[in-house]
């Protein structure tokens, strides 16, 4: 028996990219491999609506529609009709909230076959807080507290971000924090209400949040082993999502035209080939030519392959062949993780701060700063350097093959988010000096042990609990 009383509410395009509908593809994959095992449910076909138009991925009547899922009218109108309930966007607001609760608040939780699951995929901690804060306003008696108990049973929020859980601890241990103080209701009423509060919100985080890149949805087609040493980086895989408006392809592609051309120790070998995977919705015009690039005092052949909006399946092949990657701080480095193929990540945009600094604590890739975004402020574990005031005029930038003390350092730190003073060429020339084969090696064994995706199959588990 198929249903089709699943759907997926997501973002993508030009403007959101292509990783919040990646990453539910995958979660919906999940999902019905889940249910292939149980009698009632043998088959679940997602329909997928997208909130930057009214296209999806089928022939759904709310194509027709003129309001994206994000009006709230629609989107009242959407998880009434639907059982299964993915969302994963930015658009998503308290009013959405507020409305999947009233929804489920509303409805016979009791009945024999009621059937309704929501899984909320949140890279922050919004949900959690929009609880926290409906509790806050003691709009709840204890008559009805019971009632959003048992709404909450029916949602489920995953975050499978590294460092993802810190944000769950930091949340957990304040909210108990000035909470009866803050409460807006009776005093003679507010012992016992925070005290039920604490206890509602203990046992929701404890069975329906998942936090932590144990649970983050992997593929199977990354999870591959990767040879030992090489000597030379003759593969390096060039990603940076599905849109990269900011074209830091070809950024990336000029810089390392410029180091390879004039480096003086031979880290890349007689040749070069950077494998460069445009997204669906890359909006520019690329300029390979800049990395054909050979000069008499360097022999190095430098090549290239331009693949765009592969699929998963063929972008694992890809990678399998390179012996590095220097990837932009979205859901692609997860994949790459994965494979356990050395990395450096450029963060292109403020949503991947937190997860690319994570990669580098756990010194399992290599941080750069992003030059032409003033907001971007990556965390420097190492020293960080001295103000520019304090700074006298530097000298030349030396090239890869010239190793001073600092470089040195560098290639014993791998998690270091490099100068931000500096430009992307000089970030990315020391960076691929500290890219030696021991440390290539290292930096595979320490994406291993971040373990992704090991404990996934909890969550299908749970999210079927009712159906």
């Amino acid at each position: 028996m198929t249903t089709k009383n699943a759907v997926v509410l997501t973002s993508w395009g030009k403007n959101a990219g292509g990783g919040h509908l990646l990453r539910t593809k995958k979660l919906a994959k999940l999902l019905q491999s889940h249910t292939q095992h149980r009698t009632k449910h043998s088959k679940i076909d997602f329909a997928f609506l997208n909130s930057e138009t009214q296209s999806n991925t089928h022939n759904d009547k709310h194509s027709k529609k003129t309001k994206t899922w994000q009006d709230i009218s629609e989107f009242r109108a959407i998880i009434a009709k639907y059982r299964f309930i993915i969302i994963d966007s930015y658009e998503v607001q308290n009013k959405h909230y507020q409305a999947l609760l009233s929804e489920l608040e509303s409805s016979d939780l009791g009945k024999k076959d009621f059937c309704k699951s929501i899984l909320i995929l949140d890279d922050g901690i919004g949900f959690l807080h929009f609880v926290a804060q409906t509790l806050r306003q003691g709009k709840h008696t204890p008559q009805n507290l019971s009632k959003l108990s048992n709404a909450l049973l029916h949602i489920f929020v995953l975050n499978g971000a590294l460092g993802s859980e810190k944000l769950l601890r930091d949340f957990i241990k304040n909210f108990t924090k000035d909470f009866v103080a803050n409460l807006s209701c009776e005093l003679d009423f507010r012992a016992d209400f925070a005290k039920s509060s604490e206890k509602l919100l203990s046992d929701f985080i404890k069975n329906n949040v998942f936090y932590g890149v144990k649970y983050f949805v992997a593929n199977a087609d990354f999870d591959f082993a990767r040879v030992g040493k090489k000597k030379h980086i003759k593969h390096i895989l060039l990603t940076f999502g599905a849109s990269d408006t900011q074209n830091y392809t070809q950024k990336t592609i000029d810089a390392l035209s410029q180091i390879i051309s004039t480096q003086k120790k031979h880290i890349f070998g007689s040749k070069v080939c950077a494998h460069i995977v445009l997204g669906k919705f890359y909006p520019h015009h690329l300029e390979p030519k800049s990395i054909n690039t050979k000069s008499a005092t360097n022999p190095t052949k430098i090549t290239h392959k331009i693949y765009q909006n592969l699929s998963p399946k063929d972008f694992a092949r890809v990678m399998k062949n390179c012996d590095i990657a220097i990837s932009a701080g979205g859901q692609n480095i997860y994949e790459i993780a994965q494979s356990k193929l050395p990395l450096v990540i450029i963060p292109t945009a403020t949503n991947q701060l937190a997860q690319s600094s994570a990669f580098a604590k756990k010194k399992a890739a290599i941080l750069l700063c992003s030059q032409n975004q003033a907001n971007l402020k990556t965390s420097n574990p190492t020293k960080s350097p001295k103000s520019p005031k304090s700074q006298k005029s530097q000298p030349p930038q030396k090239s890869i093959g010239e190793t001073t003390k600092k470089n040195k350092a560098l290639k014993n730190t791998l998690s270091s988010a490099l100068l931000q003073d500096l430009p992307l060429q000089a970030q990315l020339s020391q960076a691929l000096l500290a890219l030696t084969p021991k440390n290539r090696v290292k930096l595979s064994q320490n994406l291993q042990k971040l373990q992704i995706g090991k404990s996934t199959k909890k969550i299908a588990h749970r999210f079927f609990t009712f159906c």
